[in-house]
C-alpha cells in the first residue's frame, strides 16, 4: 500500500512555486493566504454539515448532503495543496487530490440529477406553513370533536347505567311478578334446561328453585296422560322447536317429585331475544283439581235443575227475550199444550196467545226489568184451539249465551171457575141476608162478629158501627150469650144446625126474647153463622 502512495509524495524533479517565475512576496502570500482561507472555510462547512447530518437522522436527501460534504472537503484540500506547493512541490499528490475531487464532484452531480425532481416536488415553506395552520385547525377541531365524543361517551355511559339500572329493576319486578302470580311458571334456556321456577311451580313439582335450575325440564316437569298413563310430549320442547305457543293436551297429569299427581292445564311459549330468535321457553300451568271438582258440581247442579225443569208437573219453558222464540220446553208443557217438542221449539210466545192478547203481551215484556216477575193470570191458547187461564211466574237468565227467561205456567181455569161460583154464591147469600127480615150474623172461631145483616142493628137495637169485631159476650146479657155459645159448641161438636131460644135484656136494657138457629160456616171465613128472630 505504501509502495503505491509513496510516489505521490515524491517531489523530486519539481521546483517549489516560489522558485518558479518572479513571484513578488506580496502576490505569493496573497495566493497562499487566499488558498488557506478557502481551505479553512471548506473545512468548517463540512464540519457543520457533518454535525447536522450526524445529529438529525431524519434529514431528507441524506446521501446528497454526505456527497456535498465530501466534495467540499476535497475542494478545500486542493486549495491547501496550492498553498503547500509554494514550499513543497508535491504536484503528484496535488494532481491525485484534484482527480479525487473531480470524481467526487461528478458523483455528486449524478446523484443530484436523480434527486432534483424530488427536490422540486417538495412544497414551499409557505405551503408548509399553510398546511401547518390547516393541520393545527384540524387538530383543534379534532380536539373539540374528541371532547364532544368524550362528553357523548359519558352521557351514553350514564344513559347505559340508568338503562341497566332500569333493566335490573324491571327484571326484578318481572321476577317478583312471576313469583307472586297464582299460576306455576317454569322458564328454560334453548337447550331445555330449567332457568327459573316460581314458588307455585316449586310446590306443584316438588322441586326447589335452586335444585331445579340446570336440570332437564322433562325431569322437573314430568307429565303423563291421565287415562293411558303414557308420557306426553312436553309443550316447552315443541315451543322451542317450532317457535309457537303450544297448549297442553287434555287429561294431562303432573307427577311431582314425591310421586303425587295433580291434573293440570295451560300452555308453553317461546322466549325470543332482541333479534327475534328463540332463546328459551316459558311454561305456565295450574292445578285444576278444584276446577275439576267445581265442574263436576256444576254438571251435577245442571243435571239436578234440568231434572227439576223436565220433571216439573207444571208446564215450563225458556224463551228468547229478543225473538220470543222457545228455546226449551218440558214434558208437562208438551202434554198440556198439545204440541210436540219440535213443534213447540218452532213457535213463539205470540203463537200460544189469543191474537187480541198479543199487544198486552208485548207491552208486559217491554216493561219487564229482569229478575223475578209474577206476571199474574193470562189467557193461553192450546193446539186444539181451547183457551185456558194460567198464572205466569218467570225469571230472567242467560241461556246458551242469549238473554232469556224461564217461565212456569199454572193452569188456574178450574180455580177461577170455582172462585167465580163462590163469589156468585156469596153475592146471592149477602143479597138474601141484606133483604131478610131476620137478624143474621156471622162470628169467627173466637166468637167475634165479622158480619151482620141489615136488620140486625134494628132488631137488637145496637149501633151499626159498633158491632163488627166485638165478642158476643159484649153484645148480650150473660144468660143470652151463654145460650148462644152453648148452641155454638153443639154445632161445632155435631156439625148440624141447632136451634136455641132465650130471653133476656138487650144492651139497651130493654127486655127481649129471641129464637135463633146456628150452623157451621165453611170456606174462607171459619166460624158460626147465626139467624135469629125476636119473640114478643
Amino acid at each position: 500500500m505504501l509502495d503505491v502512495l509513496e510516489p505521490l509524495f515524491d517531489s523530486s524533479g519539481f521546483t517549489p512555486r516560489w522558485q518558479c517565475g518572479a513571484w513578488a512576496p506580496a502576490l505569493g502570500w496573497l495566493h497562499i493566504l487566499s488558498d488557506l482561507g478557502v481551505w479553512s472555510a471548506y473545512m468548517a462547512i463540512p464540519a457543520g454539515l457533518g454535525f447536522f447530518v450526524l445529529r438529525r437522522k431524519d434529514v431528507p436527501f441524506r446521501r446528497i448532503l454526505i456527497l456535498f460534504t465530501a466534495f467540499i472537503l476535497a475542494c478545500g484540500t486542493t486549495h491547501l495543496m496550492e498553498a503547500v506547493t509554494f514550499w513543497w512541490p508535491a504536484y503528484r499528490l496535488a494532481a491525485a487530490l484534484k482527480l479525487a475531487t473531480a470524481v467526487i464532484s461528478w458523483v455528486t452531480v449524478v446523484a443530484l440529477v436523480g434527486v432534483v425532481p424530488r427536490m422540486l416536488a417538495m412544497r414551499a415553506p409557505e405551503e408548509l406553513e399553510k398546511e401547518i395552520v390547516a393541520r393545527r385547525a384540524a387538530e383543534a377541531e379534532l380536539v373539540g370533536a374528541n371532547a364532544a365524543l368524550e362528553r357523548r361517551v359519558r352521557e351514553r355511559t350514564e344513559e347505559l347505567t340508568r338503562a341497566n339500572a332500569a333493566l335490573h329493576t324491571e327484571r326484578e319486578r318481572f321476577r317478583t311478578t312471576l313469583s307472586s302470580i297464582g299460576d306455576a311458571v317454569i322458564a328454560t334456556d334453548l337447550a331445555g334446561r330449567v332457568t327459573f321456577l316460581n314458588p307455585v311451580a316449586e310446590s306443584q313439582t316438588g322441586w326447589s328453585a335452586q335444585g331445579a335450575v340446570g336440570q332437564d325440564l322433562r325431569t322437573v316437569f314430568h307429565i303423563v296422560n291421565e287415562t293411558t298413563r303414557t308420557s306426553v310430549e312436553n309443550p316447552a320442547a315443541r315451543a322451542l322447536r317450532e317457535g309457537i305457543v303450544v297448549g297442553l293436551a287434555n287429561h294431562t297429569v303432573l307427577i311431582a317429585r314425591d310421586g303425587s299427581e295433580r291434573p293440570i292445564d295451560d300452555s308453553a311459549a317461546p322466549i325470543r331475544d332482541g333479534t327475534g330468535g328463540v332463546a328459551g321457553a316459558v311454561l305456565v300451568f295450574r292445578d285444576i283439581s278444584e276446577r275439576r271438582l267445581a265442574e263436576a258440581q256444576i254438571r251435577e247442579s245442571e243435571e239436578r235443575y234440568r231434572m227439576l225443569f223436565e220433571a216439573n208437573p207444571h208446564p215450563m219453558w225458556v224463551y228468547d227475550r229478543e225473538t220470543l222464540g222457545f228455546l226449551a220446553v218440558n214434558n208437562a208443557a208438551t202434554a198440556k199444550y198439545g204440541y210436540t217438542r219440535d213443534e213447540f221449539l218452532g213457535l213463539t210466545l205470540k203463537d200460544i196467545r189469543p191474537p187480541e192478547d198479543v199487544p198486552a203481551l208485548l207491552a208486559s215484556i217491554a216493561a219487564d226489568t229482569g229478575g223475578l216477575d209474577e206476571a199474574g193470570v193470562w189467557r193461553h191458547r192450546l193446539k186444539d184451539g181451547r183457551v185456558v187461564h194460567v198464572r205466569i211466574v218467570s225469571h230472567t237468565l242467560t241461556f246458551a249465551g242469549r238473554a232469556a227467561e224461564v217461565v212456569l205456567s199454572q193452569d188456574v181455569t178450574d180455580q177461577l171457575r170455582a172462585e167465580t161460583a163462590l163469589r156468585h154464591s156469596e153475592e146471592r147469600f149477602r143479597a138474601f141476608m141484606d133483604h131478610s127480615p131476620a137478624a143474621a150474623w156471622i162470628t169467627d172461631a173466637d166468637g167475634r162478629v165479622v158480619y151482620h145483616s141489615a136488620s140486625y142493628p134494628r132488631t137488637f137495637q145496637l149501633p151499626a158501627g159498633e158491632i163488627v169485631g166485638r165478642p158476643v159476650e159484649d153484645l148480650y146479657p150473660p144468660d143470652l150469650a151463654e145460650a148462644y155459645l152453648r148452641t155454638t159448641r153443639a154445632v161445632a161438636a155435631g156439625g148440624a144446625a141447632a136451634t136455641a131460644a132465650a130471653s133476656g135484656s138487650a144492651p139497651t136494657a130493654r127486655p127481649a126474647s129471641s129464637w135463633c138457629t146456628s150452623s157451621r160456616c165453611r170456606g174462607r171465613t171459619a166460624g158460626r153463622r147465626w139467624a135469629g128472630w125476636p119473640l114478643t
